[in-house]
C-alpha cells in the first residue's frame, strides 16, 4: 500500500512557529476602528471652541453631544445650568421636527419633558440635525465613522502588505518529510545561525517558487499613499487646507476645485448653526457664551478675502500722506530761512586744494632745477679745481 501525501492541514498542524506566524496574522479591526475614531474626533473638537460656559457645564461632554449627536439640550434641573443628550418626544410638526424633548440622566431622580423655546434650548451641530433625531448619529458622526472605518480597513491591509516584505523564498516538495527537513534548516536560519546542512538528495526534490517582492514593496507604497488621501479628505472636510496634508500633483482640476470647495459649505455651516444655538441660550438664561473658530481654519477659508484686504489697505493708508505738505503751509514758509544753514561754504573746498597742489607742484619743480643746478656745478668743480665762478642763488 503505497503511502499517502499528507492533507494541507497536517502539514500546518506539523509547521514550526515561524510558519504559524507568517500564515496565521491576529489583526483586530474593532481596536483600530476605536483609536481612530477617537483620534479624528479630538481633531474635530478643535474646530470651534464655546468659551464662558459656566462652570456647571462639562465642556468636553457637551461637545462631545453637539459634534456626535449633532444636538446639546440647555436647561436648567434646579438652579444650574446644565448641556445634555436629549431624545425627541411629543408630536412632530410639518416637517418632522419634534415639539418636546425629553432628558433623562442617571444623576436624576425624574425624567424631563421640555419644550424648546419654552423650558430648553437646543444647540444643533448643523443645519441638517434638527430634522434628524436618528440613534445616536448625527452632525459629524457619518464623516468621523466612515473616515475611521476606510483607516482601519486600510491599516489591515497595510499591516498584511508589511508583514508579506519578510517573505523571500518559496519551495515546492513532494512529501513531507523533505518539507520538514527544509523547514528546519529555514527556521535556523530564520533563528539567526550562520549556517544549515541538509541532505543533498532533498536539493534535487526541491523546486524554487519565484516570489514577487517588488509587487508587495508596490503595494506598500500604494496603500501609504491611499492611508495619507483619506486624512486628507477628512481635513479638507472640517476645513484643513487639502494641500498642506497632501501633494495635488496627482489630481485633476476638477477634483482640486471640488476640494477647495468642500470645506467652506460644511464649516460654514457648521459655524453658523452653533452660534445661532449659542445667542438663544444666552438669551435665554442670560449667559455670555461665545464661539470662536479655530484660526487656522479662519485662514483657510477666507484666506484669499484677507489677502485681498491686506493688499488694499497700503493704498488706502498712501493717500492722507500726499495731503500733508499742503497742510504744511507755515513749514514752506520757513524753508527761505534754511539755505544759510545749508553747506555751500564747503563747496570752494576743492577749488582751494586744487591751488595748494598746483602751488605744491611749482615747488617741486623749482627744487628740481636747484638739485640739477648743484649736480651741474659738483661735476664742473671736479674738472676746473681752479674755478671760481659763484653760486647761483636760488631763487
Amino acid at each position: 500500500m503505497s503511502k499517502r501525501n499528507p492533507t494541507p492541514e497536517e502539514w500546518a498542524a506539523n509547521s514550526l512557529p515561524f510558519e504559524k506566524a507568517l500564515s496565521t496574522i491576529e489583526l483586530d479591526y474593532g481596536f483600530l476602528y476605536q483609536h481612530f475614531f477617537a483620534q479624528l474626533f479630538r481633531t474635530a473638537l478643535h474646530i470651534v471652541e464655546i468659551r464662558g460656559a459656566p462652570e456647571s457645564i462639562n465642556y468636553d461632554f457637551m461637545m462631545m453631544c453637539i459634534i456626535l449627536l449633532g444636538r446639546a439640550a440647555y436647561f436648567k434641573p434646579e438652579q444650574d445650568l446644565v448641556a445634555l443628550n436629549a431624545a425627541p418626544a411629543g408630536k412632530p410638526d410639518l416637517y418632522y421636527i419634534p415639539d418636546r424633548i425629553l432628558v433623562t440622566n442617571p444623576r436624576f431622580n425624574r425624567s424631563y419633558n421640555l419644550q424648546p423655546g419654552v423650558d430648553c434650548e437646543i444647540v444643533y451641530c448643523t443645519s441638517m440635525d434638527p430634522y434628524y433625531w436618528g440613534r445616536g448619529s448625527g452632525g459629524m458622526y457619518s464623516l468621523i465613522s466612515t473616515t475611521a472605518s476606510l483607516l482601519a480597513d486600510n491599516y489591515l491591509s497595510l499591516n498584511v502588505a508589511q508583514k508579506n516584505l519578510r517573505l523571500t523564498t518559496g519551495f515546492a516538495c513532494d512529501d513531507q518529510n523533505t518539507y520538514l527537513s527544509l523547514e528546519a534548516a529555514m527556521q535556523e536560519a530564520y533563528d539567526g545561525k550562520p549556517f544549515f546542512i541538509v541532505q543533498k538528495s532533498l536539493v534535487d526534490q526541491l523546486e524554487k517558487l519565484p516570489v514577487y517582492a517588488d509587487s508587495s514593496n508596490q503595494s506598500l507604497i500604494q496603500l501609504l499613499d491611499v492611508h495619507k488621501y483619506i486624512l486628507s479628505e477628512y481635513y479638507a472636510a472640517i476645513g484643513l487646507s487639502e494641500s498642506q496634508q497632501m501633494k495635488k500633483e496627482r489630481l485633476i482640476t476638477a477634483e482640486v476645485e471640488d476640494g477647495a470647495e468642500l470645506p467652506l459649505f460644511n464649516i460654514q455651516d457648521m459655524i453658523d448653526s452653533i452660534t445661532a444655538g449659542i445667542d438663544r441660550v444666552n438669551l435665554m438664561f442670560e449667559t455670555e457664551m461665545q464661539v470662536v473658530v479655530n484660526p487656522l481654519i479662519l485662514r483657510n477659508l477666507y484666506g484669499d478675502q484677507s489677502e485681498e484686504q491686506d493688499a488694499a489697505a497700503p493704498e488706502l493708508e498712501e493717500e492722507p500722506a500726499e495731503d500733508e505738505p499742503e497742510t504744511s503751509a507755515d513749514d514752506q514758509s520757513e524753508e527761505p530761512t534754511e539755505p544759510a544753514e545749508e553747506e555751500p561754504a564747503e563747496e570752494p573746498a576743492p577749488e582751494d586744494a586744487a591751488e595748494v597742489v598746483a602751488d605744491a607742484a611749482e615747488l617741486i619743480e623749482d627744487a628740481a632745477e636747484i638739485i640739477e643746478q648743484a649736480a651741474d656745478l659738483i661735476g664742473g668743480g671736479d674738472e676746473d679745481a681752479g674755478s671760481e665762478d659763484p653760486i647761483p642763488e636760488s631763487p
